[in-house]
């Protein structure tokens, strides 16, 4: 039996959640320590809970630091 995943709002979540990451772990070598990848995906899943809608711009100016490795 073949079933597949509905695209729903879960689904585009989870996959945003796993890019995060992933983008987490291609720069953990650039960063400081495990804090700051925890800082990250900390960050990254807070976004997500705290909008209904992705802007990755916004999604940018929360989560990402200026003047962080990342």
């Amino acid at each position: 039996m073949h079933t597949e995943r509905v695209h729903d709002r879960a689904f585009t979540t989870q996959n945003y959640i796993q890019l995060c990451s992933a983008f987490c772990d291609e720069i953990s070598p650039e960063m400081e320590g495990k804090k700051e990848e925890v800082l990250f995906m900390s960050k990254s899943i807070n976004y997500f809970a705290e909008h209904d809608n992705f802007d990755v711009e916004d999604f940018a100016e929360t989560v990402l630091e200026e003047g962080a490795v990342w």
